[in-house]
Protein backbone atom coordinates (compact mmCIF):
# COMPACT_ATOMS: atom_id res chain seq x y z
CA UNK A 1 0.00 0.00 0.00
CA UNK A 2 1.54 3.58 -0.85
CA UNK A 3 2.16 5.83 2.25
CA UNK A 4 -0.18 8.62 2.93
CA UNK A 5 0.41 11.85 1.81
CA UNK A 6 1.07 14.52 4.51
CA UNK A 7 -0.75 17.58 4.29
CA UNK A 8 0.76 20.78 4.28
CA UNK A 9 0.15 22.63 7.20
CA UNK A 10 -2.25 25.84 6.31
CA UNK A 11 -1.21 29.18 6.73
CA UNK A 12 -2.45 31.36 9.29
CA UNK A 13 -4.75 34.49 8.32
CA UNK A 14 -6.60 34.70 4.63
CA UNK A 15 -5.21 33.12 1.67
CA UNK A 16 -7.62 34.50 -0.93
CA UNK A 17 -6.02 36.07 -4.20
CA UNK A 18 -8.34 38.04 -4.15
CA UNK A 19 -8.60 39.97 -1.18
CA UNK A 20 -4.98 41.59 -1.38
CA UNK A 21 -6.03 43.14 -4.67
CA UNK A 22 -8.63 45.70 -2.95
CA UNK A 23 -6.77 45.96 0.08
CA UNK A 24 -3.63 48.50 -2.01
CA UNK A 25 -3.09 50.26 1.55
CA UNK A 26 -2.48 46.83 3.95
CA UNK A 27 0.15 45.89 1.34
CA UNK A 28 4.04 46.09 2.40
CA UNK A 29 5.57 48.70 0.21
CA UNK A 30 7.91 45.58 -1.62
CA UNK A 31 4.41 43.99 -2.72
CA UNK A 32 3.38 47.32 -3.89
CA UNK A 33 6.07 48.42 -6.05
CA UNK A 34 5.35 44.45 -7.40
CA UNK A 35 1.74 44.91 -7.91
CA UNK A 36 2.77 48.62 -10.00
CA UNK A 37 5.64 46.81 -12.16
CA UNK A 38 2.80 44.11 -12.95
CA UNK A 39 -0.12 46.65 -13.81
CA UNK A 40 3.43 48.78 -16.13
CA UNK A 41 3.86 45.23 -17.80
CA UNK A 42 0.43 44.63 -18.38
CA UNK A 43 -0.15 47.92 -19.96
CA UNK A 44 2.94 47.97 -21.83
CA UNK A 45 1.90 44.33 -23.24
CA UNK A 46 -1.49 45.78 -24.33
CA UNK A 47 0.33 48.80 -26.30
CA UNK A 48 2.38 46.15 -28.13
CA UNK A 49 -0.68 43.63 -28.33
CA UNK A 50 -2.56 46.68 -30.39
CA UNK A 51 0.72 47.77 -31.94
CA UNK A 52 1.12 43.98 -33.53
CA UNK A 53 -2.40 44.21 -34.30
CA UNK A 54 -2.62 47.98 -35.84
CA UNK A 55 0.47 46.59 -37.91
CA UNK A 56 -1.07 43.43 -39.20
CA UNK A 57 -4.30 45.36 -40.24
CA UNK A 58 -2.38 47.46 -42.37
CA UNK A 59 -0.32 44.71 -44.07
CA UNK A 60 -3.79 42.90 -44.77
CA UNK A 61 -5.21 45.93 -46.05
CA UNK A 62 -1.99 46.70 -47.91
CA UNK A 63 -2.10 43.30 -49.77
CA UNK A 64 -5.85 43.30 -50.38
CA UNK A 65 -4.77 46.35 -51.99
CA UNK A 66 -1.95 45.04 -53.68
CA UNK A 67 -4.64 41.55 -54.90
CA UNK A 68 -7.32 43.90 -56.10
CA UNK A 69 -4.66 45.78 -57.60
CA UNK A 70 -3.10 42.61 -59.89
CA UNK A 71 -6.89 41.28 -60.11
CA UNK A 72 -7.64 44.86 -61.60
CA UNK A 73 -4.77 44.58 -64.42
CA UNK A 74 -5.25 41.45 -65.16
CA UNK A 75 -9.06 41.97 -65.81
CA UNK A 76 -7.92 44.48 -68.16
CA UNK A 77 -5.49 43.00 -69.86
CA UNK A 78 -7.96 39.59 -70.02
CA UNK A 79 -10.40 42.47 -71.60
CA UNK A 80 -7.57 44.13 -73.85
CA UNK A 81 -7.00 40.55 -75.53
CA UNK A 82 -10.92 39.56 -75.59
CA UNK A 83 -11.06 42.90 -77.63
CA UNK A 84 -8.41 41.97 -79.93
CA UNK A 85 -9.67 38.68 -80.30
CA UNK A 86 -13.76 39.95 -81.02
CA UNK A 87 -12.03 42.68 -84.00
CA UNK A 88 -9.84 39.37 -85.43
CA UNK A 89 -13.32 37.27 -85.67
CA UNK A 90 -15.38 40.85 -86.85
CA UNK A 91 -12.66 41.28 -89.33
CA UNK A 92 -12.80 37.25 -90.23
CA UNK A 93 -16.79 37.72 -90.19
CA UNK A 94 -16.13 40.61 -92.74
CA UNK A 95 -13.84 38.99 -95.01
CA UNK A 96 -15.77 35.73 -95.12
CA UNK A 97 -18.77 37.79 -96.04
CA UNK A 98 -17.05 39.62 -98.56
CA UNK A 99 -15.79 36.24 -100.20
CA UNK A 100 -19.47 35.04 -100.08
CA UNK A 101 -20.91 38.52 -102.00
CA UNK A 102 -18.32 37.85 -104.43
CA UNK A 103 -19.34 34.37 -105.31
CA UNK A 104 -23.27 35.59 -105.12
CA UNK A 105 -22.03 38.25 -108.08
CA UNK A 106 -19.90 35.58 -109.83
CA UNK A 107 -22.83 32.94 -109.87
CA UNK A 108 -25.20 35.71 -110.72
CA UNK A 109 -22.66 36.91 -114.08
CA UNK A 110 -22.25 33.48 -114.36
CA UNK A 111 -25.67 32.95 -115.06
CA UNK A 112 -26.08 35.52 -117.12
CA UNK A 113 -23.25 34.30 -119.59
CA UNK A 114 -24.98 30.98 -119.47
CA UNK A 115 -28.40 32.27 -120.33
CA UNK A 116 -26.72 33.95 -123.40
CA UNK A 117 -24.86 31.11 -124.78
CA UNK A 118 -28.28 29.16 -124.72
CA UNK A 119 -29.97 32.04 -126.27
CA UNK A 120 -27.05 32.39 -128.42
CA UNK A 121 -26.94 28.38 -128.96
CA UNK A 122 -30.98 28.41 -129.97
CA UNK A 123 -30.62 31.06 -132.69
CA UNK A 124 -27.43 29.01 -134.06
CA UNK A 125 -29.70 26.01 -134.13
CA UNK A 126 -32.73 27.25 -135.17
CA UNK A 127 -31.09 29.25 -138.07
CA UNK A 128 -29.51 25.98 -138.80
CA UNK A 129 -32.59 23.58 -138.62
CA UNK A 130 -34.20 26.64 -141.01
CA UNK A 131 -31.10 26.05 -143.13
CA UNK A 132 -31.60 22.61 -143.60
CA UNK A 133 -35.36 23.00 -144.14
CA UNK A 134 -34.54 25.38 -147.04
CA UNK A 135 -31.99 23.01 -148.29
CA UNK A 136 -34.78 19.75 -148.30
CA UNK A 137 -37.05 21.87 -149.70
CA UNK A 138 -34.76 23.06 -152.42
CA UNK A 139 -33.98 19.46 -153.71
CA UNK A 140 -37.67 17.91 -152.76
CA UNK A 141 -39.93 20.98 -154.20
CA UNK A 142 -42.69 19.14 -156.34
CA UNK A 143 -43.21 15.89 -154.09
CA UNK A 144 -44.58 18.65 -151.13
CA UNK A 145 -46.81 20.89 -153.14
Amino acid sequence: MAPTRKKAPTPEGNTDSDSGAHQSSLMPAALQQIVTNIEKIRAKRSKVRKAIETDFAHSVAEMKARITKHYDTEKIKRSEIMNKQLDRLAKAIEKKAACEDAIINMIGSLSEEGANLAALMNSVHAGRQNAINVALNAHQPEKRR
